[in-house]
């Protein structure tokens, strides 16, 4: 068993030389880091398509525009679809993030 933790104490001291794992963390959940790009992303989509949807709304009003709003109906609900599924996905990449904090935590551990 000590033999065991000598080499992964030395397996994880060699990874760390190559790797630094508080830029990994900061590629993940940093301020520039893959979280907050697409939780970002998703708001604007979110705040566009509602902008967008109101805009279209009230330009299409009269019976003439009938078959132009009814397709746009169609057109919203599959955006609001889709930003749904990157809704889930940023919150997928938060919890992969949550995940990756508590790995790292783990190597410091070790590294003591």
């Amino acid at each position: 068993m000590i033999k065991l933790k000598k080499i992964l104490k030395e397996d994880i001291e060699n990874f760390n030389k190559e790797v630094d794992t508080e830029d990994l963390w900061k590629l993940v959940s940093g301020p520039k880091g893959i979280n907050p790009i697409v939780k970002n992303i998703t708001g604007d989509i979110l705040r566009l398509v509602s902008k967008v949807n109101r805009n279209v709304l009230d330009d299409l009003r009269g019976p003439e525009y009938k078959d132009q709003r009814r397709e746009w109906k169609k057109l919203k609900t599959e955006i609001d679809e889709q930003q749904k599924v990157c809704h889930q996905a940023a919150y997928e990449l938060y919890n992969l993030g949550k995940k990756y904090a508590k790995w790292v935590e783990s190597i410091e551990k070790v590294k003591k």
